[in-house]
């Protein structure tokens, strides 16, 4: 399929008038293995990066900071899909919607924090995740969100090995700093596209206040926006303006049925298709990206550079004249320093057209240097300190969030519930309430709550309204939560037939060794068929620490000794600090090759899940049944002392020259045994019917 053919099926137009971002794409991509598109807010880039998609080929992920922005592309892409007839579709895959959890399919959606923890290999079946990425050309949008100083830079590490693998990328923003781009120039060797003031007619006035004042606000009979820093100033505003039916109020603390109706409205009212009106929508940092709306008038409380240029982008987005507010007063809720560097830099241009050119040169002064400093050689040997400790908070972003469920009553059935996360500072809020957690089952009053908990409280002393869910200090009472439209349904890996161990292994062995051959010949690994013939037999072992005594009696084994668990009742206390996967990986760590060592040693270690690396794993003593002798050629020790995991064996990101091969192969191998379980439930489905 032709580029202009697509153009018109895209735009379903005989002459599609094309924008300067998606004209210079076009002409690039087939120029540049990997390209960096800098370009104004709603100048086109979501197109520009389907045309790039289409000229690769192949496994495309886009990947957004966050999930509702995943949402609205994938919807968005689909109708361009649907379009050109192309009989494909994107998919989703972020924390709320599991549609593809190993982002296996051709062409997904997804977001930043599924892509680093799945390179990472933090989360289940995260080395699946890993091994897809490293297989596919990669879309970033809106990187200006990322953080600076966790995902970004394992966003350049990650890369490292993506681009090593002969795989893509684009990255695409309104705010990049020169440093930032010198860095991918000089460390990918990327083509960068600094495109011009875009080709929209439009006048955007930068106007300086000291906070807002909702008298100004009534008077103007335009559409306009209000972009708070935190729900706190919103419900205040909410609260003092008289005139509330002209208001739509958007944040966080909406559940999810509510949050898609008020969104109905916001594009109702601020949509492209909108008809002139005196609506405000009064919302957070939200509306920074993804979302494609616009107002005369703009609004926002004081924030560092890159975050205005996306605000300001939600102003005269489709032409005409507008006035961009920046207030100096108001909750600081990002960095002090970037703030007060930016509203100095502001207080300068008071009056001025906050135009594309402005814009830059505003971004170059205040965020060159932080951006700089993040990554200057210094700040990069802390970073390999926190890939060696493998910190995720460091690494991809500092979640601290908790989730909360309203109900006026404790059952299991009720953590269901639609929930709203508030960030763990609210903690103390939250035990003064009296929360539940449900654990193993049960509804417990919850001694502790650590971030990432789910916990439900009654209704008393919090509000939910318009504005959202908040604690209030009175006895107001809010109304239970509702049920989720769609349960999640976990699904429970049946077990079937008794499976020989034997059996599990040999077909693990062959299906691992026919997915590294296909990744030979796509020039993925490389390593030589020796290699990869020794690789596929350890992988074949993976399972070898089930054959101690306790495991097979864990398992229920009789005289054939099993490869899984079957439904019998079982005493986990006979298998404590017996971790069959690090029994297999020590046990065979002798004939483990020189060059390949700690990779085949970490490939077994590492099966069921990540190691932590700040820890020492301690295994108990044990023994191997008497018929192992058997099972492996080997001439393995029947009797193994009690040892102890160090972190050192431990291969983690900072293993340059390993770490990408590892991944890939881990994620073949976890493959490797779950499509080994699906044949053996389909054989065993087949002998029940016979």
């Amino acid at each position: 399929m032709t580029i202009p053919y697509l153009a018109k099926q895209l735009f379903q137009t005989e002459r599609p008038q094309l924008r300067k971002v998606q004209k210079a794409v076009m002409r690039e991509v087939r120029k540049h293995k990997h390209l960096v598109v800098i370009s104004p807010t709603g100048s086109g880039k979501t197109e520009a990066a389907y045309f790039a998609s289409k000229v690769w080929g192949g496994k495309t992920l886009f990947v957004q900071p966050m999930k509702g922005l995943a949402d609205a592309t994938r919807e968005r892409l689909n109708v361009y899909e649907d379009r050109i007839h192309s009989g494909k579709q994107w998919v989703l895959q972020h924390s709320g919607s599991p549609e593809d959890p190993f982002l296996k399919s051709e062409l997904a959606v997804t977001t930043i924090d599924q892509v680093l923890s799945g390179y990472l290999g933090f989360g289940g079946g995260s080395f699946m995740r890993g091994k897809a990425v490293l297989d596919s050309n990669l879309i970033f949008d809106e990187i200006q969100l990322y953080d600076r100083t966790g995902s970004l830079l394992t966003l350049f590490r990650m890369l490292e090995d993506v681009t090593a693998s002969g795989r893509h990328f684009l990255v695409m923003t309104a705010t990049f700093p020169p440093s930032l781009r010198k860095a991918f120039q000089d460390t990918f060797d990327c083509g960068v596209l600094l495109m011009d003031a875009d080709e929209v007619a439009h006048e955007i006035r930068l106007k300086m206040e000291t906070g807002l004042q909702w008298q100004d606000i009534q008077a103007c009979t335009e559409k306009q926006i209000l972009i708070c820093n935190t729900q706190k100033e919103q419900v205040a505003f909410y609260e003092d303006f008289p005139d509330k039916e002209r208001l739509v109020v958007l944040n966080a603390k909406l559940l999810p049925k509510d949050r898609a109706k008020v969104e109905e409205d916001v594009y109702r009212y601020f949509g492209k298709e909108a008809e002139p009106n005196d609506r405000i929508l009064l919302t957070t940092q939200l509306i920074e990206a993804g979302m494609d709306v616009s107002a005369d008038v703009v609004w926002s409380l004081p924030a560092p550079i890159d975050n205005l240029v996306q605000r300001a982008g939600r102003c005269a987005r489709w032409g005409g004249n507008g006035q961009f507010h920046v207030c100096t007063e108001g909750y600081r809720l990002y960095e002090e320093e970037l703030v007060d560097a930016t509203l100095a830099a502001l207080h300068k241009c008071d009056g001025a057209l906050f135009d594309w050119p402005l814009q830059q040169q505003l971004i170059a002064e205040v965020l060159d240097a932080p951006y700089a400093n993040c990554l200057s050689d210094k700040n990069r040997l802390t970073f390999k300190r926190s890939l060696a400790d493998l910190d995720r908070n460091a690494l991809i972003r500092n979640i601290q969030q908790i989730s909360v469920i309203v109900s006026d009553t404790q059952t299991a059935e009720d953590f269901t519930r639609d929930a709203v996360s508030v960030h763990f500072g609210n903690e103390k809020k939250l035990r003064v309430r009296h929360p539940y957690k449900l654990e193993s089952g049960e509804v417990k009053k919850a001694e502790s709550i650590q971030i990432g908990d789910t916990v439900l409280i009654a209704p008393e002393s919090v509000c939910y309204d318009v504005c959202g869910f908040r604690f209030t200090e009175d006895a107001s009472t809010c109304a239970t939560f509702p049920q989720k439209d769609d349960k999640t349904v976990k699904t429970v890996w049946e077990d079937y037939e008794e499976e020989p161990w034997l059996v599990h292994t040999e077909l693990v062995g062959e299906i691992f060794g026919n997915l590294a051959k296909k990744a030979q010949r796509k020039g993925r690994l490389s390593g030589t068929e020796k290699d990869l013939k020794e690789w596929s037999h350890f992988a074949a072992l993976h399972d070898l620490g089930k054959l101690t005594e306790p495991w097979q009696a864990f398992i229920g084994a009789g005289a054939v000794p099993l490869a899984h668990n079957c439904y019998r009742p079982r005493n986990n206390r006979m298998i404590q600090n017996l971790r069959h996967n690090l029994i297999s990986a020590e046990v065979l760590k002798p004939y483990f090759s020189a060059q390949w060592a700690k990779l085949e040693y970490n490939l077994l270690a590492q099966h069921h899940g990540r190691l932590p690396t700040n820890a020492r794993e301690l295994l108990g003593s044990y023994t191997f049944i008497s018929d192992i002798t058997q099972l492996v050629p080997h001439p393995l020790a029947l009797k193994q002392p009690s040892l102890a995991l160090k972190s050192k064996d431990i291969l983690t990101p900072k293993d340059a020259e390993l770490y990408g091969t590892f991944l890939y192969l881990e994620g073949c191998l976890m493959e490797a045994d779950r499509l080994a379980i699906a044949v053996a439930k389909r054989r065993s489905l087949t002998l029940s019917r016979s």
